[in-house]
């Protein structure tokens, strides 16, 4: 069985490859990244992708409420957990 850091790299592989055939605007790569780092309990690495999509739709009300729940999530994060990606 494979350790968090090592899923943590293949879920950011897998965000990379999705972030190159998304529009400049689509935060679906950003939000599934967030949902994978969720399971995998690597909030300390939700910070970079929260940024992303937050900074591609500001005044998205439907993206800004799911991002809100990234958010409290990683304000609980454990500062000795998972490497920043």
């Amino acid at each position: 069985r494979m350790n968090t850091l090592a899923l943590v790299g293949e879920a950011e592989a897998d965000y990379a490859a999705l972030r190159r055939d998304a529009a400049p605007d689509d935060v679906l790569p950003e939000l599934l990244l967030l949902s994978r780092l969720e399971e995998l309990g690597a909030r300390s690495a939700m910070a970079a992708p929260l940024a992303a999509a937050q900074e591609k739709r500001p005044r998205d009300p439907r993206i800004l409420e799911a991002l809100s729940r990234f958010e409290q999530l990683l304000r609980t994060a454990d500062p000795g957990g998972a490497r920043q990606p």
